[in-house]
């Protein structure tokens, strides 16, 4: 069967806590404020008020909602979501100090308030903050958007679907976002961070579109890209300013996992980790679990499951205490972590249970019932039960993980959906309704010919390679080996030095096809030539 390609989730999750300074302070670990917040003071129709009735609230944890009266003074506990009624303003203030002003109609959640930083959501509307005191972090965010500050008053503005927006009032503000480069050899896109600064006498606003990906660079090679951020790095590493630094450093990581180089990237998320646990002994930060997930999917790169589980288990002990109401994307995506990483150990019930938790997860995360996180969490639990060979339940996920692509990408025409297509494929494949397999093997096909109108993509070979493994499987030989030569032709074309695990295995496919029909000598031809770029592979 065509191998299942297990997804290397990138560092930079949707809304991934990020550092922007630190207290000199000496702090040991610290239990979560239950009461994170009061309310300070209450506006109704530009009046002061001492009450509000009906103010939806949710507890996430316990996922239950209701509408409450809401006086002044009275605390609010970290976890609840809060929506502020119609011709009503709400100040907040938390138990450090800092005062978050929410406009009518804002959706808001508070995840995390301890001594040493908090961190908080804006769901939709404007929310202004007033951040008094110096900590360790001080996050806001929405979605793949984040602010980091200390000792700043900014707003941030969020139309969901449209446009989110941040004002600087005093001080200076971090606003970073996840971006994507593209790089033509194999049509290869790694996602990194962009930042900007916003800082009083210099640039104090920036506005980005929602909904839509941003690519910040394209790059013709391979070795461009690679050279490119290792420039950078030095850049930062000169300039001494730790965000800079921690930044370069992740970036040239993401690349490197990008680019296949997934031994060296581990290097720079190590030297990322260092850092983070020198600066903080404790030794629980958002930064130190990014690190954590970064050197988890470099293992998963290299095929080391065990080692992917271990880091991932890390990163998800340091997720759990940094938003202990236990439901944020960051949790979520731990959890779907670990399922990629249990299901390429072989353990198929423990994949599936980590994959159910993320999607619960996300459910309530996202209750409309739509996000590509949902999809990837259905992707993965049909993918273990392949690898249970429980084709039928396979088949279910699968089939929901599709209804989820068509609906996120209604033109029809994406990555995620054609990944869907050959997972159907190979699921009734599996499951002997070879009429089914092939109807799946084709979309995947067309759906990838669109995409990559050039028609050379890794994913093109790949769905040759697939409809040929399925003829195989039939006995049909010769229509096997005329797919998988259209395999080889395109990864020989991809990998022009002729040096890579595809070639091998389009190789060793098409021996097993010509020993099928046959022609034992064509079988031993391609038979050397695998074990050929095998052991060059191997002395790389």
């Amino acid at each position: 069967m065509i191998p299942l390609r297990v997804p290397k989730f990138t560092m930079l999750f949707s809304i991934l806590g990020v550092l922007m300074l630190l207290s000199n302070q000496a702090t040991g670990r610290e239990a979560p404020q239950a009461t994170a917040l009061r309310v300070l003071a209450i506006e109704i129709d530009g009046k002061a008020a001492d009450s509000v009735s009906g103010v939806p609230m949710t507890d996430t944890a316990e996922g239950t909602a209701k509408k409450s009266n809401l006086k002044k003074g009275e605390g609010i506990a970290q976890g609840t979501e809060i929506v502020i009624p119609p011709r009503t303003v709400l100040v907040l203030e938390t138990a450090n100090g800092n005062q978050i002003r929410l406009q009518a109609g804002s959706g808001f959640k508070t995840h995390l308030v301890i001594g040493r930083g908090e961190t908080h959501t804006l769901l939709f509307g404007e929310a202004y903050f007033k951040v008094k005191n110096a900590l360790d972090f001080f996050n806001v965010n929405y979605e793949s958007f984040l602010a980091s500050v200390r000792g700043t008053e900014f707003s941030v503005s969020v139309e969901p679907k449209k446009e989110i927006s941040f004002t600087l009032d005093k001080g200076k503000l971090l606003v970073q976002r996840d971006v994507k480069v593209k790089i033509l050899e194999e049509n290869k896109v790694a996602t990194l961070t962009a930042s900007e600064v916003l800082e009083q006498g210099k640039k104090t606003q920036v506005r980005y579109r929602l909904g839509i990906d941003e690519y910040l660079k394209e790059f013709k090679t391979f070795r461009n890209a690679e050279e490119y951020y290792r420039r950078k790095l030095e850049e930062d590493e000169q300039s001494g300013e730790y965000d800079r630094v921690k930044q370069g450093l992740n970036d040239l990581g993401n690349i490197l996992v990008t680019l296949g180089k997934d031994k060296e990237a581990i290097g720079y998320y190590d030297k990322s980790l260092s850092q983070n646990l020198k600066l903080y002994p404790e030794g629980v930060h958002p930064n130190i679990s990014m690190s954590y997930i970064g050197i988890g999917n470099a293992y998963v790169g290299l095929g080391e499951y065990s080692k992917a589980i271990e880091y991932y288990e890390k990163s998800l002990s340091q997720n759990l205490k940094l938003y202990p109401e236990g439901i944020h994307p960051n949790i979520a995506m731990s959890y779907l972590s670990l399922g990629v990483a249990f299901d390429g150990h072989g353990e198929h019930g423990k994949a599936i249970e980590y994959y159910e938790k993320s999607l619960s997860q996300n459910l309530k995360l996202y209750p409309e019932g739509v996000h590509p996180y949902i999809a990837k969490s259905y992707i993965g639990i049909g993918n273990a039960y392949v690898g249970l060979g429980e084709y039928s339940k396979a088949i279910e996920y699968y089939e929901k993980s599709l209804s989820q692509n068509l609906k996120l990408y209604p033109e029809g025409a994406h990555p995620d959906i054609a990944g869907s297509y050959i997972s159907l494929g190979i699921a009734y494949d599996g499951h002997g309704e070879h009429g089914k397999a092939i109807e799946y093997y084709e979309k995947s096909l067309s759906q990838n010919l669109k995409l990559y109108p050039e028609g050379v993509h890794p994913d093109i070979a790949r769905n040759y390679m697939g409809l040929g493994n399925f003829y195989y499987g039939l006995g049909e030989y010769r229509k096997a080996i005329e797919y998988y030569d259209k395999s080889l032709s395109q990864f020989l074309k991809l990998y022009s030095e002729g040096l890579h695990p595809d070639i091998a295995q389009s190789y060793r496919n098409l021996s097993f096809a010509y020993k099928g029909a046959g022609e034992q000598a064509r079988a031993n031809e391609y038979a050397q030539k695998a074990q050929d770029v095998e052991t060059r592979l191997k002395g790389k």
